[in-house]
């Protein structure tokens, strides 16, 4: 008897001390789910904030010319960063990168989402003497997002460079890119 009533004693701290650690656990999912709930509720009475966010592939300045672009928002805002590689045919490129804000007309429940854009980061492409020159500078954007299904959504954007901000011309070039159109398939996150 006596060497049964510690294996007793223990399975019975065992079995308790597990039925106490479940409700804490549980305490604590439930103070987790409270605060979580008092960071995005909003006092005043106001729609809850309402948080997007995508990962793009794609063709364009805010990708780095071929590349991929991330973006975080918040209802019709958004910060974006993006980078790719930059280059001509026939020559080595070098990575380009983009950062920017996005303001849309319209929140994301809309399928279909018109916005402007500003940036920061790689602006036009040169090829001189056979070797790619990148400039960088600020440039704005005006396009669209559509949603094609729940997960996948694509868009179409327009950038056009600030020429009184970038002021680097090479004297050999053989060929500039201009403002690029930009495409990006992707996904919501």
């Amino acid at each position: 008897m006596k060497k049964l009533t510690p294996r007793i004693l223990t399975i019975f701290l065992l079995l308790f001390s597990n039925l106490d650690s479940n409700a804490q656990f549980k305490t604590k999912k439930v103070r987790f789910k409270a605060i979580k709930n008092h960071l995005f509720h909003n006092p005043i009475g106001i729609a809850k904030i309402k948080i997007h966010t995508r990962l793009k592939v794609g063709y364009g300045l805010p990708q780095g010319v071929i590349g991929i672009n991330g973006e975080f928002g918040v209802e019709r805002f958004a910060t974006t960063a993006g980078i790719g590689y930059a280059a001509f045919r026939n020559t080595i490129g070098t990575i380009g990168f983009h950062v920017g804000f996005r303001g849309y007309f319209f929140t994301n429940e809309h399928n279909f989402r018109p916005r402007i854009s500003s940036h920061y980061g790689l602006s036009n492409i040169y090829k001189e003497n056979e070797i790619n020159t990148l400039t960088y500078g600020p440039t704005v954007g005006i396009g669209f997002e559509h949603k094609v299904t729940d997960f996948i959504v694509y868009d179409l954007e327009y950038i056009f460079r600030i020429n009184s901000l970038n002021t680097y011309r090479p004297a050999n070039k053989t060929h500039e890119s201009f403002a690029l159109p930009q495409i990006g398939i992707g996904i919501y996150l």
